[in-house]
């Protein structure tokens, strides 16, 4: 078959090598950029029933000095040492890549209209323009890069090919993984002279170490802490920065928090600081926040991408999971980004259990978003506890003494009370309904005590227990410090149940991790009722005091009338022996 040079022109393969988001992959016209290795492929003169198409996946961490690609004529075999100083960086094959390839239904829908399709998704949808129903998926590409396919080219055919998955490595594939590329067939000699049977097509992808995220609780490097409910909490969500994060659009955190855990107000007193190295980035312009009911969403802007790209020259990044994991200070010489995040326990927390708050990083481009999580055994928590009692007689411990009232004090002196807070009154809404605190006592800022009621019971949710000894864990553990911390506190008797007398000792009791619940890891919500055994708080009853008027008073009268006879009688006789 002879070429003329309208079948040439139709024939053009469009395969630009690592090309731009705007343009196909692949493209064939000449740039006078043009890397050859060894061709051995010799042209026909006859068209070829079937063509074979090599597809090398590029990886490489910024193609921007050749944002529109190399062009390569006539989809030559491309030496990958020579592309590497053309762009400038560090290109080698991408394994694990999939490719799902359409035949277009139609040979003159613009290729422009084809480009605009970026995903799987979308391609699937285009029915009208694709043969979605014959659509088929490659191999994943091989070490090397590498996957070869067939296709029929005995007509003048077109495909668009989408990339539909990568595999999940360190260095993430985070740049244009979803452009097109547009593939002609059947393959011409630009000079004229025959067709292909075999050409070479060489998409790119932008690659970054994948980020490392981590989040902490209090302070930089601490995983585990204990609060009294309604206290804040403040969170630090952490990332590595990629050295090219300039070749991101999006670079942002996801934090949804568990029941027991709320925001602690608006987002401006949500997020209090944002913050890479030493820089503290600017809201609105660098990043911007979203709260939407327990989310929060904090995102890069353009400018806040662009401005963290530009100090990364300037500072010493931390890459190194493990680095990051015990960074206690946010520095120049060992810089990554981290959020504040101010929340507080709400009166859903469970009594006894770990309550963790997870984090997610989204990073890559609007049709390319990647996660990276916190480790397992990095996810931070915090607790809080309470505790249960019973008010009962010291000789009949089965009588339970009502309407006994007690102060709760955090020193043995019984001085420093502990006071009713906005979310510890709504921790506490069941006991206070059940009568179980002192009425008047049950407003913001005034001392908490206790009540007992009908039955002797009183209790107490949302107190801090563990120090700084518990509330740690080896590395690379989960922890357990919600069931190995403690903190005592102590009870003191202001009114005794009637008939009985205030007690002068103060008694002290540990709030632990099953002084509420038995086992709270059986228990989904903080408003469940508490099983464990309480602790009992015993009175005695005052000494009997006989009645006014009754036989003991009678008694004491004659005893006494008695004596005064007997002295009576022996001053008589004295008088009359004188």
């Amino acid at each position: 078959m002879k070429l003329s040079k309208k079948l040439l022109y139709s024939a053009v393969v469009l395969a630009t090598v690592a090309g731009p988001t705007v343009s196909p992959v692949a493209q064939f016209a000449t740039s006078g950029i043009v890397v050859r290795a060894e061709d051995t492929r010799v042209p026909s003169q006859t068209q070829p029933d079937k063509t074979t198409v090599n597809i090398y996946k590029l990886q490489g961490a910024d193609f921007s000095k050749q944002p529109e690609g190399i062009k390569n004529e006539n989809g030559e075999p491309i030496d990958i040492t020579k592309l590497k100083d053309t762009f400038g960086t560090a290109v080698t094959y991408l394994p694990g890549v999939k490719f799902k390839y359409y035949k277009v239904k139609n040979y003159s829908t613009s290729d422009d209209v084809l480009k605009s399709i970026k995903t799987v998704e979308q391609a699937d949808s285009k029915t009208d323009l694709l043969d979605v129903a014959g659509a088929k998926e490659t191999e994943a590409t091989d070490q090397s890069g590498k996957v070869s396919i067939d296709l029929p080219s005995n007509d003048k055919v077109k495909y668009l090919f989408v990339e539909s998955s990568n595999q999940d490595t360190v260095n993430k594939v985070v740049g244009y993984t979803a452009v097109p590329f547009i593939l002609h067939l059947p393959v011409s000699n630009s000079n004229g002279k025959g067709y292909y049977d075999e050409v070479n097509v060489y998409p790119k992808n932008t690659t970054v170490n994948e980020p490392k995220v981590d989040k902490d609780v209090t302070k930089l490097g601490k995983d585990d802490d204990t609060y009294q409910i309604g206290d804040k909490i403040t969170w630090f969500l952490k990332s590595t920065v990629p050295s090219n994060i300039k070749t991101l659009d999006k670079f942002g955190f996801t934090d949804t928090l568990n029941k027991g855990l709320s925001f602690i107000g608006d987002k401006t007193q949500t997020v209090t600081k944002v913050q890479f190295g030493t820089t503290v980035l600017s809201p609105d312009t660098d990043y911007t926040v979203e709260i939407l009911d327990s989310k929060l969403t904090v995102s890069l802007t353009s400018a806040g991408i662009e401005k963290v790209s530009g100090l990364v020259a300037s500072k010493q990044l931390i890459t190194e999971a493990e680095k990051l994991y015990k960074a206690e200070d946010n520095t120049d010489e060992a810089a990554f980004l981290s959020v504040e995040v101010n929340a507080k326990l709400n009166a859903d927390a469970v009594m006894g259990s770990r309550i963790e708050n997870d984090v997610e990083l989204d990073y890559g481009h609007e049709s390319d978003i990647y996660k990276s999580k916190v480790p397992t055994n990095e996810v931070p928590e915090v607790h809080t506890g309470g505790a249960r009692f019973e008010k009962v007689d010291a000789t009949n411990q089965t009588d339970k003494l009502q309407d006994a009232e007690f102060g709760l004090y955090s020193n043995i002196e019984a001085t420093e009370t502990v006071k009713w807070t906005e979310e510890l009154l709504k921790a506490n809404e069941a006991a206070i309904n059940a009568g179980k605190f002192k009425e008047s006592n049950t407003t913001v800022g005034t001392p908490i005590i206790f009540k007992s009621a009908s039955d002797g019971s009183f209790e107490i949710k949302g107190l801090r227990y563990g120090d700084d000894s518990t509330n740690t864990r080896s590395d690379g553990t989960v922890g357990t410090a919600e069931k190995t911390g403690k903190t005592t506190y102590y009870i003191k008797e202001l009114v005794a149940p009637k008939g009985y007398v205030v007690s002068q000792d103060i008694v002290q009791f540990d709030v632990t991790y099953s002084s509420y619940y038995k086992d709270p890891t059986k228990v989904t919500l903080g408003t469940e009722a508490g099983d464990a055994a309480p602790t009992s708080v015993k009175n005695n009853k005052r000494p009997s005091i006989p009645n006014t008027g009754g036989i003991g008073t009678a008694i004491f009268v004659a005893i006494g009338a008695a004596v005064m006879a007997f002295a009576a009688k022996g001053m008589k006789r004295r008088t009359e022996e004188n």
